[in-house]
């Protein structure tokens, strides 16, 4: 399968929608975390306490907040014929991939794509690297904050997809108040080890 399909099955194949979690202050409210362990597809990752999970084609995790049905949070898991990620492509090239499968969707608004970040890191745990993207998404449906983190394992791409819907006070978010969601992506990793 071609790197450009995959990357965009990934993308467009899992939309997810989380709330911004705003005190009255507009500070971000503090969350608790627990850690989901697919021993199976060999991912972890954390998720806020009390989120439930929840069945949909395509999606090897998929959850969310019983009191915002909005609310999810999910990783895709799709075999690859790539052996790293960086046979899939250099940091930016993978992000412009992505940025261009969110282009291409019926919902999204001509110009409606921003890169907001872009960055490398390894897993915790594995030591595996992952590309993480941070990115505005204009659409006929709201607009939305995107956090993506993926990476290639043993011939699967693994994908972590969150969306918030954007509030008011999102364009003063920045490196001093960031997604309260950053923990599922630093919390994310893959490989046996992590799992066990």
């Amino acid at each position: 399968m071609r790197r450009r399909a995959v990357l965009a099955n990934a993308a467009v194949g899992l939309m997810i929608q989380l709330p911004t979690c705003q005190a009255s202050d507009g500070s971000v409210d503090e969350l608790s975390w627990l850690t989901h362990r697919d021993k199976n597809r060999f991912f972890r990752v954390e998720y806020p306490v009390g989120w439930e999970k929840v069945t949909k084609q395509g999606a090897a995790l998929l959850l969310r907040d019983p009191e915002d049905v909005r609310a999810q949070l999910g990783v895709t898991v799709a075999p690859v014929k790539i052996g790293s990620l960086s046979e899939f492509g250099s940091l930016h090239e993978v992000g412009e991939l992505l940025l261009k499968a969110e282009k291409l969707k019926e919902s999204t608004v001509p110009g409606g794509v921003l890169l907001l970040s872009e960055r490398e890191r390894y897993g915790k745990m594995s030591g595996i690297r992952f590309y993480d993207y941070e990115y505005r998404l204009q659409t006929t449906r709201g607009n939305r904050r995107v956090l993506n983190s993926v990476t290639v394992e043993n011939g699967m791409l693994y994908t972590l997809n969150i969306q918030t819907m954007e509030t008011e006070n999102d364009d003063k978010i920045g490196e001093l108040n960031p997604s309260p969601y950053n923990q599922s992506v630093y919390g994310f990793d893959v490989g046996q080890g992590c799992v066990e």
